[in-house]
């Protein structure tokens, strides 16, 4: 993930950033089936997942050959694509409410051109591209690309109206679904190179998709994943459940080369800024972020939570575990007010969970928080990273699944955090003022809600917060007047000059905790 990449520039595109690598062309492992809709489609040819595992496999084993994108492609620019649209009389399955696709042509998100198949009863056939399939201006970029260069660039999966879309794919890795309230935001990746590191990270693109109707209204979609580093392939089963887009994930993976950080379970977001750093935005709205925080489950069913933040630096924090039960990207405060945004609608942004479903050994989930001025960067990432040196050769076989929803994921604990903010701490017993400002001091507050707050008692309660370095110089727990299930906890840090600070806190009655734990850094 690079800073520099623009979520508005090409919103159609997920706000990718600029794609690395291509497929081979053409295999008689592939083509079938006759799909209703009015395309032209290929030779039909057998499919099957196991066959598609093994050819991702050997592919492996072969030398990977670097596409360069044609420069007449990248002239297919976000103004040039907002000239282009699909023609309605060749949807794919068109009379089906939820499962109606799309496609995109090859643009300068996407300039690799895509294999995509459809599959039926065991078979798979091409579709095949023509520039015939979009309506497009006749002096269109589009229309001037010659054979080699013409090619899909992605798809999406319409809702009933027509109008709008519910899930996408184009650009690397990328795909993003749309919440309960019809509103994208964050995105998923299906692998990461070298993420967050001083060097360039590889960007792994899906560069064939296998389209198939799966019982239950669902969609089943395969990919191959190629790139200088790794070969690999994608089996998502996708779906709605209660109103939520739910995909169940197999991935077959094995390296081509050395990998210094691989992460499996990809998500990236948007934080400007939010109440617990309101003073790095200078715009004129409270609160501007797809997503506030960091959810995880840990291996050994404790409830982890950690606030977002926009460094001046990149930096990236690492919470070991084994065998997590799930972790995800979490917009949790959903109150327009604190948006006041009637464009963008931040309150309505999707969460991104995910359960693992099968055994993911050690590892870490790594959250990486880079430096924003703005809310065009996508600049939070959060991965699997598995324990171990991921070497040439390695071959992974996991199994997650993803769940696109706006309400919380997991049934809320007895008390969660709502709120974390950050300010000077001070000494005036009458009210906070700079001019008594403590040196080298940060105070935080964090309030919690939840049932086994509700009518508490003061008597024993306290808010148990320990750090990796630096000193706790103060700490106290007390109700949030006016509020039954409410308590706010305080704590005044000083931290290390030039040195991260890690906090670790839970609200804790006698020896037993009665909040899921909070998770901070400064510094």
């Amino acid at each position: 993930m690079n800073a520099s990449c623009n979520r508005r520039q090409m919103l159609f595109a997920l706000g990718v950033a600029t794609v690395v690598g291509a497929g081979l062309k053409g295999n008689s492992l592939f083509a079938a089936a006759s799909p209703d809709s009015n395309l032209t489609l290929g030779k039909a040819q057998n499919f099957s997942w196991k066959g598609l595992q093994a050819y991702a496999l050997e592919l492996s084993r072969q030398p990977y050959s670097q596409p360069k994108p044609a420069a007449e492609v990248m002239a297919i620019d976000y103004n040039a694509m907002g000239q282009i649209s699909w023609r309605d009389d060749k949807t794919l399955w068109a009379n089906d409410p939820e499962r109606a696709t799309r496609f995109f042509p090859v643009n300068r998100a996407a300039p690799v051109p895509l294999k995509i198949y459809v599959v039926e009863n065991g078979q798979s056939r091409e579709m095949l591209f023509s520039d015939g399939l979009f309506n497009a201006p006749a002096d269109s970029p589009l229309h001037k690309l010659t054979k080699d260069q013409m090619g899909f660039g992605g798809f999406r999966f319409m809702n009933s109206d027509r109008l709008h879309d519910w899930l996408a794919f184009m650009g690397a890795s990328y795909f993003r679904a749309a919440g309960d309230q019809d509103q994208y935001g964050l995105s998923a990746r299906g692998l990461a190179i070298d993420t967050g590191l001083s060097h360039a990270e590889e960007f792994p693109v899906f560069t064939r998709f296998w389209l198939e109707k799966a019982p239950n209204n669902g969609i089943i979609i395969y990919a191959l994943l190629e790139g200088p580093s790794v070969a690999g392939v994608y089996r998502m089963n996708t779906y709605h459940k209660n109103g939520h887009v739910v995909q169940d994930i197999d991935c077959t993976v094995k390296l081509r080369k050395n990998v210094e950080r691989l992460g499996f379970g990809v998500m990236t977001s948007m934080f400007w800024y939010g109440e617990n750093n309101h003073r790095s935005g200078k715009d004129w709205r409270p609160e501007v972020h797809d997503s506030d925080g960091l959810a995880l489950w840990t291996g050994k069913g404790e409830r982890l939570w950690r606030p977002l933040e926009n460094h001046e630096v990149t930096r990236v924090s690492s919470f070991s575990d084994e065998n997590p039960k799930g972790w995800g990207l979490i917009q949790r405060d959903r109150k327009f007010d604190h948006y006041q945004d009637d464009n963008f609608f931040y309150e309505k942004r999707p969460n991104l969970w995910l359960e693992t479903r099968n055994n993911w050994g050690a590892g870490a989930v790594n959250l990486l928080e880079m430096a924003t001025k703005g809310e065009t960067d996508d600049n939070i990432g959060a991965m699997w990273v598995p324990a171990g040196p991921a070497k040439a050769g390695n071959r992974y076989d996991l199994s997650y699944r993803l769940t696109w929803l706006n309400s919380e994921p997991l049934p809320k604990p007895s008390s969660y955090v709502i709120e974390t903010r950050t300010g000077m701490a001070s000494d005036d017993p009458v009210g906070q003022d700079e001019r008594w400002s403590k040196p080298g001091l940060e105070k935080i507050v964090i309030d919690f809600e939840g049932s086994a707050l509700e009518n508490l008692a003061r008597e024993g309660v306290e808010f148990a917060v320990t750090a990796n370095q630096g000193q706790i110089v103060y700490s106290s727990a007390a109700p949030i007047a006016g509020f039954s299930n409410r308590w706010r906890a305080t704590v005044e840090v000083k931290a290390v000059p030039n040195q991260v600070m890690e906090l670790r806190g839970y609200l804790k009655k006698g020896n037993n905790a009665i909040s899921e734990t909070w998770l901070y850094a400064i510094g």
